[in-house]
């Protein structure tokens, strides 16, 4: 089933992260902690928050061998890909769902 777009703007716009939480990259078979938010300025005049992440078995690239995550993502483009099931978050005060 796929989710309408509406639908998963809303889902990705209440999910909560927090320090701590576990993301599953089940794509490149990777398990990350965020470590920290911070805000990362893009270009002069825009600004995002990004998340820092330590990636447990960073040596392990799955499907793709070319493919290994980065230090940081940005929060939104994060909120996005567990909305739509790239991650999986797993957070004892966040939610993956509203």
């Amino acid at each position: 089933c796929v989710m309408s777009r509406k639908r998963l703007l809303y889902v990705a716009e209440h999910i909560i992260l927090s320090v701590g939480d576990v993301i599953l990259d089940l794509e490149a078979n990777q398990v990350g902690v965020l470590i920290r938010k911070h805000k990362h300025i893009v270009l002069q005049y825009d600004e995002v928050y990004v998340w820092d992440i330590y990636w447990g078995n960073p040596n392990v690239t799955g499907k793709h061998k070319f493919y290994m995550n980065l230090d940081y993502i940005e929060e939104d483009f994060l909120k996005f890909s567990i909305a739509s099931g790239i991650f999986d978050h797993y957070s004892e005060g966040g939610k993956s769902e509203p």
